[in-house]
């Protein structure tokens, strides 16, 4: 995140799509991945770009890391649904759209 923060990427997100990003950083449960909107797909992409760099970095500093598994563990399962709630969607109609416990 804080490469992310120091390369500017928040500055061009809408406050919907930030609190959707940052769910990728907190969500935890095994999940099938939902398909993602286009409008966070791009999103999801750069920061798996960013984990991908960090991951590389990592494994030359000659850190033991696996480098997909990192980048796996930031889970986009989330992002529409809290897109959604960011936006004014109450949690009724959140439910509804999502298997995912509350």
């Amino acid at each position: 995140m804080t490469e992310m923060l120091f390369g500017g990427q928040f500055t061009e997100l809408t406050p919907q799509q930030m609190g959707a990003l940052l769910s990728c950083f907190v969500f935890e449960e095994k999940a099938n991945v939902p398909k993602i909107a286009e409008e966070l797909s791009g999103i999801l992409r750069t920061m798996q770009g960013y984990a991908k760099r960090i991951a590389k970095i990592t494994k030359e500093s000659k850190l033991d890391i696996d480098e997909d598994k990192y980048v796996e563990s930031f889970k986009p399962h989330m992002m529409d649904v809290v897109h959604q709630w960011c936006s004014g969607a109450s949690f009724a109609e959140i439910l509804k759209k999502t298997d995912i416990f509350e």
